[in-house]
């Protein structure tokens, strides 16, 4: 019986795994991660008390028992593609089809000191240790925290931040650091002005075109010896490749896993990837959950296709529109050249009920 061993199990990994029971009801298929699956674009609102961690979660045990799955709770330690194994902690699995979707990890640029004094953000345990951070703080009567990177995390977290504080009546200085000659590099011009608009209104403090030198204790210092004191750093300064992918002899870039437009690894062929995990230098796509989503089918199909030796389909990337929260004030729609600010409630609604749709369709 064919074997198929999938790394990782958050929108991708769940998704393609699903996807391959659904197609095949006998197939071997075993799921190695070591966390259960969180929705993560709405994590930055455990910071503001808005979702639990509970909230966010699904219990991938119950979800693949039920659709006969093999789920294996393990840290992957390496993978040996001539022995066709991957080595976790608890234990070594064998595959004849491997599904790569380990996600990626914060990005550092090898800048001294950023991985020692900020604070990673993605996942909702990475919220929750922020929030009690700040709440260690309360006894001080001023404090400052600092959002280096202005993607769709860096521009969400830092509202929400605002929010919370808001809340507490707490009076914090809040910056956004960007290294590009503009927040939100990712956005229209329209969207970027508009963004500024509200963060000054909100006493945000933007520092655009700043390139981080270096993060001393309490002090994020630009190459030009700009410098801004801090109490908290918040890293949301982009993505980098999983150690485990670094360390794989399959093909790779410093985006991670080299595929095709089939989501198929360019040297090993018995490999697929999706999400965050990967990069198509023919098709270069955003690394967001949206995309992830879009991507799992695809691979699925593949994966099916390849061991009964049917026609493969290929991926394309479209215009994605992207909903943005702004903590107190909302939500946005952006979509290619075009801003969508009214109605915001209604946007935030809206990002509610995908957020529903994907915890309770796979939960």
């Amino acid at each position: 019986m064919t074997k198929v061993v999938i790394l990782g199990s958050n929108f991708a990994g769940l998704d393609v795994a699903l996807g391959l029971r659904k197609k095949d009801k006998s197939l071997e298929i075993v799921v190695i991660d070591k966390h259960n699956a969180q929705y993560y674009p709405s994590t930055h609102k455990v910071i503001s008390g808005y979702r639990d961690i509970e909230d966010l979660e699904i219990d991938l045990q119950s979800v693949y028992t039920y659709h006969n799955i093999e789920f294996k709770k393990d840290t992957i330690i390496s993978i040996d593609t001539k022995k066709n194994l991957v080595i976790g902690k608890d234990g070594k699995y064998s595959y004849d089809y491997l599904v790569n979707t380990l996600g990626s990890v914060g990005n550092y640029y090898n800048i001294p000191g950023a991985d020692k004094y900020s604070l990673p953000f993605k996942t909702s345990e990475d919220s929750s240790v922020i929030k009690e951070k700040i709440i260690n703080l309360e006894s001080k009567d001023k404090y400052s925290i600092v959002v280096a990177g202005s993607g769709l995390t860096g521009i969400e977290s830092i509202f929400e931040l605002k929010t919370y504080l808001k809340n507490i009546a707490k009076n914090a200085d809040l910056h956004i650091v960007e290294v590009m000659p503009t927040i939100a590099p990712w956005a229209n011009p329209s969207t970027q002005i508009f963004l500024k608009k509200i963060m000054a209104r909100d006493k945000i403090i933007v520092h655009e075109g700043f390139q981080i030198g270096r993060v001393e204790k309490n002090k994020i210092i630009s190459k030009s010896n700009e410098s801004i004191d801090f109490d908290i750093l918040i890293w949301c300064a982009g993505l980098g490749v999983n150690s485990v992918i670094q360390n794989s002899d399959f093909e790779k870039d410093s985006k991670g896993m080299v595929v095709n437009t089939e989501l198929r690894s360019t040297s090993h062929p018995n490999i697929f990837g999706c999400g965050d995990a990967v990069s198509i230098p023919s098709s270069p796509c955003p690394k967001t959950a949206q995309f992830a989503v879009h991507q799992a089918p695809i691979v699925a199909h593949n994966v099916y296709a390849a061991i009964n030796g049917k026609p493969l389909k290929t991926f394309k990337v479209y215009p994605a529109p992207a909903l943005v929260s702004l903590g107190k004030h909302g939500s946005i729609l952006v979509y290619k050249k075009l801003l969508f600010k009214h109605p915001r409630w209604l946007f935030d609604i809206c990002k509610g009920i995908i957020e529903w749709h994907w915890l309770k369709t796979r939960g």
